[in-house]
């Protein structure tokens, strides 16, 4: 089955065509979409889509973005990982929070506040912790450019207030995905300085300008 997005759902891509990296879990196929389009999804929002992998069939649409998107030129790509037993998809939202949904009902599961303007870097889910970066300005730090943050997998809600695990202000990694390796999350800015973290706390071990 040919699923022609743009014409059955609405808008579905940013800014020059750009759409996010599929997901393919259980039987399932899923993509962030940002757009609207008519009926239940007729006002502009990030939403998630899941598809039947061998047929096509849509298996759920989900809305977990309370705002309007703030960047329709969105690259944060969802991610996927176990949390309680529970497969759960983690997206870097273009209306910059960060969103968990249930991968296999499309329920959405928590969400945190995390800038002021959308999301471009995709999310790392691991040992049900999330870690996620963006380069923009913080929402509670304002004129201060950039975030590295650890999050607790586990929650409900608006999980603002409650999630944080740890945080390091002023990294502007607004692109490249995080990477975890032997106890050390590594994230790479938008000048092309590559940065070791301690997985655990955040704290910066060394940095490298490879530009």
């Amino acid at each position: 089955m040919l699923r022609r997005l743009g014409e059955q759902f609405g808008r579905a891509s940013g800014v020059g065509g750009r759409t996010l990296i599929p997901l393919v879990d259980e039987n399932r196929v899923i993509i962030g979409i940002v757009g609207g389009g008519w009926g239940a999804t007729a006002a502009p929002r990030q939403r998630y889509m899941a598809f039947d992998k061998r047929t096509g069939e849509v298996l759920w649409v989900s809305t977990p973005g309370q705002v309007m998107f703030k960047d329709a030129n969105n690259n944060g790509s969802p991610t996927i990982g176990t949390v309680d037993g529970r497969r759960v998809v983690v997206g870097a939202g273009a209306d910059g929070w960060v969103h968990a949904i249930d991968a296999r009902t499309g329920e959405p599961l928590w969400r945190f506040n995390f800038s002021q303007r959308g999301l471009q870097s995709p999310a790392l889910l691991l040992d049900e912790v999330v870690y996620v970066t963006h380069s923009e300005e913080n929402i509670d730090t304002p004129g201060v450019m950039g975030r590295v943050v650890a999050l607790k997998a586990r929650g409900q809600g608006d999980v603002t207030e409650t999630a944080e695990i740890w945080r390091l202000n002023g990294q502007g990694v607004g692109f490249a995905s995080p990477t975890a390796v032997d106890g050390r999350l590594y994230v790479l800015g938008n000048n092309a300085d590559l940065h070791a973290l301690d997985q655990k706390t955040g704290a910066p071990v060394w940095s490298l300008n490879v530009g």
